[in-house]
């Protein structure tokens, strides 16, 4: 089935917030199967935050790159799983959250012009 068809033919309803049920000890996988049989149409890959922006400062510089990449994929393949599994189509969709830095934002009091990241680092980040 298409999507853009599927849109056309009927409203379609989007998982909730996944942080949340993280945060009351469900697995992504136990989380996305929950809103799959509450009726979502379309889950979200637990990748709000996995940029490589948000993650410096969890990951080892020499690993960084392959390791906000593998993170990213191994949402991804949890989510499809679970869509597979479902007893109807049930759409994946990526999530893109925020880096938690800020371009206009000074980085530094006492040099109010320093920014941490310009504006190509957030285009290479997304």
């Amino acid at each position: 089935m298409d999507l853009l068809k599927d849109i056309q033919q009927r409203i379609l309803v989007l998982d909730g917030a996944m942080g949340t049920m993280l945060q009351r000890g469900l697995t992504e996988e136990q989380t996305l199967k929950a809103y799959v049989d509450a009726g979502a149409d379309i889950i979200t890959t637990n990748t709000f935050n996995t940029n490589s922006i948000s993650q410096a400062a969890l990951c080892d510089a020499s690993e960084h790159p392959s390791a906000v990449a593998k993170a990213a994929f191994e949402s991804a393949a949890a989510a499809r799983r679970v869509a597979d599994k479902a007893p109807r189509k049930v759409w994946v969709a990526g999530s893109l959250g925020p880096t938690g830095k800020s371009l206009t934002l000074a980085s530094d009091a006492d040099d109010p012009s320093y920014r941490q990241y310009g504006f190509d680092d957030f285009v290479e980040c997304y």
